[in-house]
């Protein structure tokens, strides 16, 4: 599959939908005997996708926001020069890989699974009630088997929710915020 944009518009893709970091009022002046806290830099968008390119080299497809409890999360969808298609979540707080997962077909479930696609969409359900969109087929970097399944529910949020195939537990629950591109799923 041919990347469907560069690191160039990428970039300029979550620009604007995401925003530079905002500029905030000055603080009102502190007592003389406080030093003044230092702001936390911001990592650029550019660092992840470097820490992505390392981490599976290929084209990327699509980018997610994600909220994970509050935390600000990017997904990129990779088709990797390795013919294997990947989940790499980059933290841009530090702009460091925080997990790798290969997406594969339902047939690598099959005999492997212990809970079954529709026991994991129940699962998935009783978090996040909603229209299930779309389930993808997760091997962790671990080896572990995960459903991954995205939910929108009612009022219009965008749920993905990772089902552990052996125990039926949620391993994950993230809010997607956006997404950029389309892995064809």
């Amino acid at each position: 599959m041919k990347a469907l944009f560069t690191s160039a518009t990428l970039l300029a893709s979550l620009a604007a939908c995401a925003g530079a970091p905002k500029e905030e009022a000055a603080p009102a002046a502190a007592p003389a005997a406080a030093a003044p806290a230092e702001a936390p830099k911001p990592v650029l968008l550019s660092a992840c996708v470097n820490a992505v390119a390392a981490a599976k080299p290929g084209a990327i497809t699509e980018l997610d926001g994600l909220d994970r409890g509050g935390k600000e999360l990017y997904e990129f969808e990779v088709k990797g020069t390795d013919g294997k298609e990947w989940e790499v979540v980059c933290d841009p707080s530090t702009g460091t890989v925080v997990e790798t997962e290969e997406e594969v077909k339902e047939a690598a479930f099959k005999g492997k699974a212990k809970v079954s696609r529709a026991d994991a969409e129940k699962a998935a359900q009783a978090v996040a009630a909603g229209k299930v969109e779309e389930i993808d087929f997760e091997v962790e970097a671990d080896g572990k088997l995960t459903y991954e399944i995205e939910i929108v529910s009612a009022d219009g949020k965008r749920h993905e929710i990772e089902i552990d195939a052996e125990s039926g537990q949620v391993v994950e629950h993230d809010m997607e915020t956006y997404e950029i591109g389309d892995d064809g799923d």
